[in-house]
């Protein structure tokens, strides 16, 4: 009994592997259609697994945006540095400045950034050392 290599590669067998990807942990849309091609999906199938699972509401961009901004924030990076992470999963696109603005006030940021400025005791340095961190210069004026 051989396997055919189709059955591997086909459209159920991609879109089981993209719920496997979702059970790990949420995905932004460019990223799992990447992850599948990588794993050997043809690119039409990775689009529609991606399409289904939107429609099944496995698979939402902007839930896993408003999460990755609470991580960020949590780890006290700045926004400069959460826009560069979105731009190398190639989420970037996905969202207006205004939709990230949304999900990362630069209130937030320059309460975040004095937190860390107060706790590093940085002095003469602070804004360099946010800067380093990604924090706009909004933030670290502020």
């Amino acid at each position: 009994m051989t396997n055919s290599n189709s059955a591997d590669t086909g459209p159920a067998s991609c879109l089981k592997q993209g719920l496997a990807l979702l059970a790990r942990r949420d995905h932004f849309s460019t990223e799992l259609i990447d992850k599948l091609i990588e794993k050997g999906f043809s690119r039409d199938d990775a689009l529609a697994a991606a399409e289904k699972l939107k429609g099944m509401k496995y698979l939402d961009d902007a839930r896993t945006l408003e999460a990755y901004a609470a991580e960020m924030k949590r780890h006290k990076k700045g926004f400069l540095f959460f826009c560069m992470k979105l731009v190398q999963k190639k989420a970037r696109s996905l969202f207006t400045d205004r939709e990230l603005r949304a999900v990362y006030t630069v209130a937030e940021e320059r309460e975040i950034a004095r937190l860390l400025a107060a706790k590093m005791r940085w002095g003469d340095e602070t804004r360099r050392r946010l800067a380093t961190r990604g924090f706009s210069a909004e933030a670290a004026n502020g």
